[in-house]
Formats: C-alpha cells, structure tokens, sequence
C-alpha cells in the first residue's frame, strides 16, 4: 500500500481553490499533450476536422524519420481525425523521404507499406525490389501481405503461397524476430509450411536468441521450446524442459502452469489435474485441459457438468472449441448437432491439424451441413495436401468427390490422380480408380 494511501483523510482534502487550480492545471497539460502528439516538428501541422484535406507541409530533412516514427504502431487510441491524420502525414513523410533518397531500401520499404490497398501491386512490386537485396522487413511484409490478401480461391493472387513461404523464411534467416517467430509457430501448426517438429524446435531456440518482436514474451517462447523438449526422446532433455516450465510456473507465466500440467498428466494424473485447476483458478490457462479430465474421470472424480461449463464458456478459444465440437458430435452431454460440431472444429482447426483433416472428413460424409467459411476451409485442404501432410490428400479427394454441393468437385478430384499415384497414396488412389488416365 502507498503512503498517500495511507494518508489521514484529512490531509486529503483540498480546498474549493485548490481544486480549482489543480483542475485547470490538468486541463491545460491535456490540452497540451493532444496537440502535442498531431503536430508535426516545430508545430507545422494543423488539427481539427476542418483541416483534415489541407496538404501536409513539407517535412524536409526530418521525412526519414518522421516517415518511421509514424509507421510504428500507434499504442493511442486515438480519436477517428486525428488518426486520420497521423495516416495522411504518414504517407506525406514517407513519400517525401522515399523520393529523396528512392536507393535506401528502407525509405522504399516504409513507402510500399504506407501506400492505400488501391496501389497495392504498386507496394508489392516495391517489396520485391527491397527482398532482392535482402531486406528483411522487406521479405516479412511480402509474407504479411499474402497472408493478409491473397488468403483465396476465386481470383488470382498477387503474392502466391510459395513466393510467402520462400520470403518467410528468408526473413527468419536474416534474423527478424517477428519472422523467426512466427516461422517456429507454423512449423508446430501447419500451413504456409509443412509441420515439423525439428524445424519448429530449431526456429524456436533461435528466436530465443533474438530481441523480442512486438506482442509476444520471452515466456511464450521458452514455453514453446519445453513442450517441444518434454516431447524429446533424450531423457536429459525432458528433465530441462520440465525443469523450466517448473520454474516459469513459479513466475506467474500465462500458460506455464498449464503446459508443466500437460507434461505431467500422463506420469501423475493427480498432480497434473491439481495445477489444471490452479491455473484455471488464476486464469493462467489449463481449461480446456481440465474440462477433458473433469469428463473422463482423470486424475479425481468425474464432472461431466462442471466440464460442460467450462467449455461454454471458453468457446472461443481454439482447443475448447474443438472440444466441445466433439461432444456435440457426441450427443450425450448435449444435444447432437452435427453442423454445430463442424463450426466449432474449424475453429480448432486453427491451431489443430487434426481438427481440420476431421472437419473435411464430416464434411465429406454430411453433404447436408453447409459452411460460411467455405473458402478458408478450401483453401487450406488444398495447401495442406500440397505440402503433403499426413492424409490431407485423400480428405481432399473425398471431399471433392462427396455429395457435399459446396465442395464436389469431381473433375477437380481427378486431376490430383498424377499426385496421388506420385506419392503413393493408396487411399486417394483408390478413391480416384474411376477417372480417366493422365
């Protein structure tokens, strides 16, 4: 407790002046700090609704800078014209700085990022002149723009899921920590790249190596690197991996008590279902974990209701949904509902492969349950039975070949014929015995 809360009330009091006086200093200081914050160096730019279409003054030799300051992300929550502004002035810095000096790859890459989605091949051809000299903000935001705007089937992309892939991953070389990041977390989940446990341990260790990227903590990442050790064959690195969750658990790290739990629940259900409900407790994570052992008994008595309402009211959350969407599958703690049970398993599928291969085979056998995300959920069947993961190609197949009229697709089916034989799936093979040879 402070010492001003611990002050005698009476000393808080103020007189009717004083208030007066510390109000208006207040006012005043907010006052100031607004127009602080939308002017531009030596107070060149104006505010106010009525100037929101005014041109932006020159910015001269402060462009560069003004031009990155102004790209970073705005923590404010700032009112829609001052925000506004701060776009307009933005795009005046950044222009201004990139055609001073159109040779520096950063002022090209701050430009492309400030143009309007109306320019956008515009920006990409920009980004792609910087990647080639190995620029690493540069190859990020070709990855970012893919996933941002060529996420679909019915038109063409600008920016396609191999060029992503090989800009990613250039950019993770070149040691940027939101690419060596993000790179580790694809490897675990699957879909701009084929998962893998190796890359994914690789890219994580190495990330750990670099400065934090934005949004993310130093216990995210070493949460990641001891699930992946607890899973390693060497019995010394399972001792490391349950040595540091144990001491990120101490610390109070969202998600370490939950992943030292999970580690610990096929050795010591008790213990495991112990720090399940400390961490549910203290809202640290665990919940969808400890609704499964409330459901099967693990660990102490069932609860079948008790896990209900924890999956209720986690639905959002990637592994409760999936879950849940089991149990309406089911039909015993609620009532079945097979469409409902698909929704909440492409939610999952999000983090969870096998929540997505299981969507497309319900699918496939319900041709009745119809979908909004039908292009996302397309999309990715196609990549990842390009990437060839683990009996994607045959979901795919069987989807394109049901009755299912979102997705029957049988000309398409068979031209996947040459890939399956290629590969020597015997089970899409099978399935596409009836189309014609290549």
């Amino acid at each position: 407790m402070s010492a001003a809360s611990n002050a005698p009330m009476n000393d808080r009091r103020q007189s009717g002046a004083g208030q007066t006086i510390v109000w208006a200093v207040l006012l005043i200081c907010i006052g100031a700090a607004i127009a602080l914050f939308v002017s531009a160096p030596a107070e060149q730019h104006k505010t106010g609704a009525t100037q929101q279409d005014e041109p932006i003054r020159p910015f001269g030799a402060n462009a560069a800078d003004e031009c990155r300051r102004l790209s970073g992300n705005a923590t404010e929550d700032l009112p829609e014209q001052q925000d506004k502004l701060r776009y307009r002035m933005r795009q005046a810095a950044c222009s201004e700085a990139f055609a001073s000096a159109p040779d520096d790859v950063r002022n090209k890459v701050a430009f492309a990022q400030s143009l309007p989605h109306e320019r956008h091949a515009e920006a990409v051809a920009l980004l792609r002149e910087a990647a080639a000299r190995n620029d690493s903000e540069a190859n990020y935001a070709i990855y970012d723009s893919h996933n941002s705007w060529d996420y679909h089937l019915d038109r063409p992309q600008l920016i396609t899921r191999d060029e992503a892939q090989r800009a990613l991953i250039k950019a993770a070389e070149l040691d940027k920590p939101s690419a060596a990041n993000r790179l580790a977390i694809l490897y675990g989940r699957g879909g701009l790249v084929k998962r893998d446990p190796s890359a994914e341990r690789y890219w994580t260790e190495r990330a750990l190596r670099l400065p934090l990227p934005e949004n993310v903590t130093r216990a995210d990442q070493q949460i990641r690197l001891a699930r992946l050790l607890a899973r390693s064959p060497q019995p010394d690195e399972q001792t490391l991996g349950r040595d540091l969750l144990e001491r990120l658990a101490q610390g109070g790290s969202f998600g370490a008590k939950a992943a030292l739990a999970a580690m610990t629940r096929p050795s010591d259900p008790v213990r495991a279902r112990k720090l399940f409900e400390e961490a549910t407790r203290d809202r640290l994570g665990g919940d969808t974990e400890l609704a499964e052992m409330l459901l099967n008994g693990e660990g102490g008595p069932a609860d079948p209701k008790r896990a209900l309402l924890i999956l209720q009211s986690q639905r959002h959350q990637a592994s409760a949904s999936g879950l849940l969407g089991e149990l309406y599958l089911d039909g015993k703690l609620v009532p079945r509902d097979v469409s409902k049970g698909i929704d909440l398993l492409i939610t999952a599928g999000v983090w969870d492969y096998d929540s997505r291969l299981k969507a497309l085979r319900l699918l496939a056998d319900h041709p009745e349950v119809q979908i909004s995300s039908l292009n996302i959920v397309l999309y990715e069947a196609i990549q990842a039975a390009e990437l060839g993961e683990p009996d994607a190609l045959a979901a795919l197949v069987g989807l394109k070949l049901s009755q299912n009229p979102q997705f029957r697709d049988v000309p398409g089916a068979c031209k996947l014929k040459s890939m399956a034989v290629q590969r020597g799936d015997q089970d899409a093979v099978q399935r596409l015995k009836d189309c014609p040879a290549d």
